[in-house]
């Protein structure tokens, strides 16, 4: 994949995190207090972060380094993402170790379902592959003449 679609990916990506985002935080906001509207740093907030998400999935997903190590630098860099655009961005007051916790126990949370249904779903795609590469390759020379 070159670096044009990889980018297009993660725009593509990140701006259906942010129609999300936003329309469950506005939701969120009316059922608690009708009253309460985000505020324009928490809309560009999630707006950033979402596309920061949405490269670091491209490259979670990717295969550029072992599994292990992109879940790693993954958490990371969206922890980072999520403290900058959400903690200081939003003026948040409030303890980081709180912050941490909320953000590591969400993470663990979504991630575990991720990669549950990749788990779930990597047979199927490792037998397409299979199939792929054994009957549409170019070098394959039929058994029975043809």
């Amino acid at each position: 994949m070159n670096k044009l679609q990889f980018l297009k990916n993660a725009f593509t990506e990140g701006c259906i995190f942010y129609t999300f985002s936003v329309t469950a935080v506005y939701l969120l906001g009316y059922s608690v207090n009708s009253a309460w509207i985000p505020t324009a740093a928490m809309v560009l907030g999630l707006l950033l972060f979402s596309f920061l998400l949405g490269l670091a999935n491209r490259f979670l997903f990717s295969d550029l380094l072992v599994f292990p190590l992109r879940l790693i630098l993954h958490y990371i860099g969206t922890y980072i993402g999520f403290w900058l655009f959400f903690g200081l961005m939003g003026g948040y007051e409030g303890s980081v170790l709180t912050v941490w916790l909320v953000y590591t126990f969400a993470y663990a949370l979504v991630m575990t379902i991720v990669l549950v249904y990749r788990w779930l779903t990597a047979d199927l795609r490792n037998q397409k592959q299979d199939y792929t590469n054994k009957f549409e390759n170019d070098d394959y020379k039929p058994k029975f003449g043809g």
